[in-house]
């Protein structure tokens, strides 16, 4: 009787376990051109990952290319998926030119800020996204894509979390290595002090030599000042390229 009763509690709290812990984030599709056989895309994640992903959209543009670098602009991108300047997004865009199939990845907020170019190249080089994607295997490549994107936000925020963690024990111990190091200089600079006055003299020169001020003159040779014109640029300065409007990002590389 009680080997049942605890085999019934254990799979209660396995089956509670993985209802609370199962969970996943949803990609938003815009299939322009109609080769995606699905409307939306669920990729699988846990509960506390998918709190930490609510901040940024995810979303699958297709579109047709006239040339292999006719790829659609930022703005138009982030227009389609009506992105504000605040937000935080990752795009995969799948394009079509004749009969072959190419993809980018465009970052717009903290998103762009979060991937550094390293982590683009890794997921854009994937062997699961770059084989699916150029297959035609959009639904298999997808997953590996947003999975691995996922990832790098993932542990950027994971990253965060423990720094603010231990942000108070770095405080505490900064101001005992501060206080030791105020209170040792204090105590020792008082030790020198008075093991100097403890020593004698080396050599008694009040004894044994003297000094007398015969004579004093002061003389100025002058002074000059160079004064320098600078030329100043009276033309505007712009910052990095790119369409207007707020909010950072765009296009960040493609395959």
């Amino acid at each position: 009787m009680k080997k049942s009763l605890f085999l019934i509690i254990l799979l209660i709290a396995l089956f509670a376990l993985l209802t609370l812990s199962a969970s996943a984030f949803t990609v938003e599709v815009r299939d322009d051109i109609g080769i995606l056989d699905f409307d939306a895309l669920a990729i699988d994640r846990d509960a506390e990952a998918s709190e930490m992903l609510q901040d940024t959209r995810f979303g699958i543009l297709t579109t047709m290319s006239l040339y292999r670098d006719d790829y659609p602009s930022n703005s138009s991108v982030r227009s389609r998926f009506d992105i504000t300047a605040q937000e935080s997004a990752v795009i995969l865009v799948l394009r079509l030119l004749g009969d072959t199939y190419y993809y980018d990845i465009y970052l717009y907020g903290e998103a762009d800020e979060i991937f550094s170019d390293a982590d683009v190249d890794a997921v854009l080089d994937d062997t699961g996204v770059y084989s699916n994607l150029k297959g035609g295997r959009f639904e298999a490549g997808a997953q590996s894509f947003f999975s691995l994107c996922a990832d790098v936000l993932q542990e950027h925020y994971e990253k965060l979390a423990a720094r603010e963690a231990r942000a108070p024990l770095v405080a505490v111990i900064v101001g005992v290595i501060a206080a030791v190091t105020v209170g040792g200089g204090s105590v020792l600079g008082v030790v020198l002090y008075y093991r100097k006055k403890r020593h004698g003299e080396t050599y008694p020169l009040d004894r044994y030599a003297r000094l007398r001020l015969t004579a004093r003159e002061d003389r100025f040779v002058g002074s000059f000042v160079t004064r320098t014109r600078i030329q100043r640029n009276s033309g505007s300065h712009g910052g990095r390229g790119g369409s207007g409007g707020g909010g950072g990002g765009g296009r960040r590389g493609g395959r």
